[in-house]
């Protein structure tokens, strides 16, 4: 029986309602040759901090202009953005359940210096499918399609501009800031990680099956 593959863009720590839809995929596809989109979460994370939503962005070089495929986005280290992001996560979520238990994984591949955009997102990606304990993975395209014929298209769904057509009402959980700012929905993986560690998947599964409410057996 031929598996459905889901189409993704890809992405630099993902927001949960897409971790949510890669849940739900029996194959996965990580679009690698379009022409790669600005201001995207391609390339972005948003995560919660002291003052508010705070966007974490991996500078890139298009080395083709403004025709460069994303498989040929490079990774620009003009600056150590690495150490930035790292540092502004552990002022985020140090006080957070879960941060130091993936806080020296999180650290060693961030800094392994990846030439590409996407050879970055892949390794984290595979990161975050381990630690959810996940028995997938993720193929990145070879050939660009306008139109997906033969799955899910899922590449343009997701922007941290706008809200997706027909998004879930996030259940509530509980978060690092939520005194200061109350609950704030879909940010980064990360963000579920570190208030959440194991339970994160069965929050995952909560969003997908349409549950408002989540109740989580740390509390």
């Amino acid at each position: 029986m031929n598996t459905q593959a889901s189409y993704f863009s890809t992405a630099y720590f993902p927001p949960v309602e897409y971790m949510a839809r890669m849940m739900q995929a029996d194959k996965i596809l990580i679009e690698g040759q379009e022409t790669y989109a600005r201001q995207t979460y391609r390339n972005r994370c948003i995560i919660q901090s002291a003052n508010g939503p705070l966007m974490l962005t991996v500078p890139v070089r298009k080395i083709y202009g403004n025709h460069t495929r994303t498989s040929d986005i490079r990774v620009s280290y003009q600056y150590d953005w690495a150490t930035l992001h790292i540092r502004a996560l552990e002022a985020a979520y140090n006080a957070s359940p879960y941060f130091l238990y993936y806080k020296d994984a999180l650290q060693r591949t961030l800094s392994a210096n990846h030439e590409t955009l996407l050879g970055l997102n892949m390794a984290l990606l595979k990161q975050i499918m381990e630690w959810l304990n996940w028995e997938k993975e993720a193929g990145v395209t070879k050939t660009f399609h306008h139109r997906i014929r033969d799955g899910k298209d899922l590449r343009f769904v997701f922007h941290p501009g706008r809200t997706t057509e027909n998004a879930p009402a996030f259940p509530v959980y509980i978060q690092v800031f939520s005194e200061k700012h109350g609950f704030q929905p879909n940010l980064s993986i990360l963000d579920l990680l570190f208030n959440l560690g194991n339970e994160t998947t069965r929050y995952l599964a909560a969003l997908n099956s349409g549950s408002t409410e989540f109740l989580s057996g740390n509390t």
